[in-house]
């Protein structure tokens, strides 16, 4: 039996069980697992795991779903009144009890051992060298995180992104409010409502308004959070609809 990883170039029409499907046939062994999943469409790389070496995929993708991990000590969170970097600065090492975050997926984009590539998608507080050093753990050889890359941010890119110096630039030469996102963007999975001229007193003083200062028939659920603008576009803050006292109250000013 064959045990390793082989990088596999991913023709389009094949979907990744395809793939393993045919490797298992060419190699004539059963234990065979690819890592990540790639649309019939896409082409490119697809490490396939063989022998042995499936057990490193079924540890990493073990993680996938919800998951305590204790944060490490060069981290900023605060015990005792202190951040956790400056009793590691000091060589003291504390319990730290668990926090719960959320591993959304990890693919394994490239294997050359002992070092393995990640691409982790996961929630916020998630620290990354906790996680390295846990897979390693798992998998009886010790693990720790070499290099980090934050490649997105919500709606934030790192191939968006512009550096300290880039932003200079774009200051002197009045460019720089076109990289600048408005907040009310930033709060775009929220629904929009226009109040009348009317209502606009009220807004701006950050006071209860009813459906009927809206600019247009709303049907918003009870609860529901909404962006409140003027009716000249200005974005005013946030709302909470109140479905039985067919009111809006606000819940965060941007003024």
């Amino acid at each position: 039996m064959i045990n390793g990883v082989i990088n596999v170039y991913k023709e389009p029409g094949f979907t990744s069980h395809d793939v393993v499907a045919k490797l298992r046939g060419i190699l004539k062994q059963k234990k065979i697992g690819h890592m990540g999943t790639l649309d019939p469409n896409a082409v490119g790389v697809l490490p396939v795991c063989l022998g042995k070496a499936t057990k490193l995929f079924e540890t990493i993708k073990s993680y996938i779903g919800d998951y305590d991990q204790i944060p490490p000590m060069f981290s900023a969170i605060k015990i005792g009144g202190e951040k956790l970097y400056n009793l590691a600065r000091r060589g003291e090492v504390i319990e730290r009890p668990a926090r719960h975050c959320r591993i959304i997926d990890i693919t394994v984009t490239k294997m050359e051992l002992p070092r393995v590539d990640l691409h982790v998608t996961c929630s916020k507080g998630t620290y990354i060298r906790t996680l390295c050093h846990d897979i390693g753990k798992d998998l009886g050889v010790g693990g720790c995180m070499e290099k980090l890359v934050r490649t997105k941010v919500e709606r934030f890119s790192v191939e968006d992104s512009i550096t300290l110096k880039q932003i200079e630039e774009f200051r002197d030469n009045n460019t720089l409010e076109d990289y600048i996102t408005p907040v009310d963007e930033m709060l775009g999975n929220y629904s929009k409502c226009m109040v009348s001229k009317g209502a606009e007193k009220l807004v701006y003083n950050g006071n209860i308004f009813t459906s009927g200062n809206t600019f247009l028939k709303m049907n918003h659920e009870d609860g529901q959070i909404v962006r409140v603008y003027t009716s000249e576009g200005e974005f005013i803050g946030l709302y909470k609809f109140n479905s039985e006292k067919q009111i809006y109250k606000p819940v965060k000013m941007f003024l």
